[in-house]
Order: structure tokens, then C-alpha cells, then sequence
């Protein structure tokens, strides 16, 4: 009985260790995390991204009820990102400064690690916000289930990046290393599959979302090694927003 105990003892630390690192809800004040508890929570990620998709689905169709189609766009795009205190379109802003510098690996990750915002993460956060607007606009689209998809698949690439990438800084100097396990590559090869074969449950194009979800994370992971050599927090939240914005795109293919 006690293993069963600390077995469900270790998932609910890493559950709440997962949903208040990934939303905006905080922690119960007796709870206290160490380092177990944020390689506990990896696996939790895609559950919670089911979680900001089903909140953001259920508030939508509720707009929806009384507003027009690009008013419930805009309320999708807000929630998806807002529900996450919008940490992951800071990792996008951060992560264009810094890979369109054009400099070297060193200079990249002291850009990177910038509070200030550039040209380039600003023009890039807002085509990222504008291509998840038009996509949820889109006549036909089913918004609930896209919500769905997009935030699962968004938190699916982050634990996807860290299987396919060693950390690009110091260890210990970075939030994305919290999450650091020996388990991430199994952990990632589950969830991708999972979400894959979810995929196959879609009326509408299920092969090609699959696919493309997988090929830009490839793609996006290969352009992290060869910037500054692995990934970072910052390059962690780019990758949960570009997947979101491009999955969002594949479910219009063939909807006018």
C-alpha cells in the first residue's frame, strides 16, 4: 500500500508541479517543489495542454453563442496563450532576437536572455498571433476541436525538442532545465505517438497534421542545434507556439 501511495503521491506532485509552471493557477502554499517534482511533472505537459484547450474550447463556443466568428478568434488566440501567462510568446520574442542576429552561439544566448524585445520578435510574435487568428476565423473550422489539438500539440513539442536536443547553456542556469530527465526520450516518443494517433481520429486531413507536426519539429530542432547547439526555455515556448500556429493552419487545408 505505501508504494501505491508514493506512486500517486509523485504523480500529484508533478501534476501541480506541470499545471503551474505551464497556467497561471499557483500553487497551494504548503505545496514546495524540488527538482523530482519538475522531472516528474514532463509527462503531465500534454495533459495540461489538454486542459488550456478544453477551457479555452468550453469559453469559445460559449462567445460564439453571442458574438461573431472573428470575435471568437480572437478570444481563442487570447486564451490558448493567456491561460499560460503568455510565457511561451516571450520564449518566441526572446528566440527571434536572438537567432536573427546573425551572431555567434555565445552572443545568441546573452541576446536570448534579454528582457527587452527587438524588431525581430515583434514582427515574429505578430504573425505567429495573426496565422492562429486567420486560421480560427476560418468558415468551417471546428473550434473546439482545434483548441484541442493545438494546445496538445503545442505542449507535445516542448517535451518533443528536449528528446531531440542536449541543453544549449550552463546546466542548472536556465528554466529549461528544470525539466531535464533520463526518461525524456521515452517520454516524447509516447506523447508524439499518442498525439499521432489522436490525430487519426480527425475527419479531416488526420495524416497530414500528424506529419506536419513531426517535420517541424524535426526542422525546428535542427535550426536550434545549429544556432547555439540544443534548446533553452526560450526556445522550448517558440516551439509550443509555432507548433500551435502551424497545426492551427493544417486543420483550414481544404475548408474554402
Amino acid at each position: 500500500m505505501s508504494a501505491i501511495r508514493n506512486t500517486l503521491l509523485s504523480a500529484y506532485s508533478g501534476f501541480l508541479t506541470a499545471l503551474t509552471f505551464l497556467t497561471v493557477i499557483p500553487l497551494p502554499e504548503k505545496f514546495n517543489r524540488n527538482k523530482s517534482d519538475f522531472t516528474l511533472g514532463l509527462p503531465w505537459f500534454p495533459v495540461i495542454g489538454l486542459l488550456i484547450g478544453s477551457v479555452t474550447g468550453i469559453a469559445v463556443l460559449t462567445t460564439g453563442l453571442f458574438f461573431p466568428q472573428k470575435i471568437v478568434a480572437i478570444a481563442a488566440v487570447v486564451l490558448l496563450s493567456g491561460l499560460s501567462g503568455f510565457l511561451h510568446l516571450d520564449g518566441v520574442a526572446d528566440t527571434a532576437d536572438g537567432f536573427f542576429s546573425s551572431r555567434p552561439k555565445e552572443r545568441i544566448l546573452e541576446i536570448m536572455k534579454d528582457s527587452r524585445v527587438g524588431p525581430m520578435g515583434v514582427i515574429l510574435l505578430l504573425l505567429i498571433l495573426l496565422t492562429k487568428y486567420a486560421a480560427f476565423s476560418t468558415d468551417g473550422i471546428n473550434i473546439f476541436l482545434a483548441c484541442l489539438i493545438v494546445s496538445v500539440a503545442g505542449r507535445t513539442s516542448i517535451i518533443l525538442q528536449m528528446a531531440l536536443l542536449p541543453y544549449a547553456r550552463q546546466t542548472g542556469t536556465g528554466i529549461g532545465d528544470l525539466f531535464q530527465s533520463k526518461r525524456v526520450k521515452i517520454t516524447a516518443i509516447s506523447f508524439t505517438a499518442i498525439f499521432c494517433g489522436f490525430c487519426l481520429f480527425l475527419q479531416h486531413l488526420p495524416i497530414i497534421v500528424a506529419a506536419v507536426f513531426i517535420l517541424f519539429n524535426i526542422f525546428f530542432a535542427a535550426i536550434c542545434r545549429r544556432k547555439i547547439g540544443g534548446y533553452t526555455g526560450d526556445t522550448l515556448g517558440a516551439a509550443c507556439e509555432s507548433t500551435e500556429a502551424i497545426i492551427a493552419v493544417c486543420l483550414c487545408v481544404g475548408l474554402q
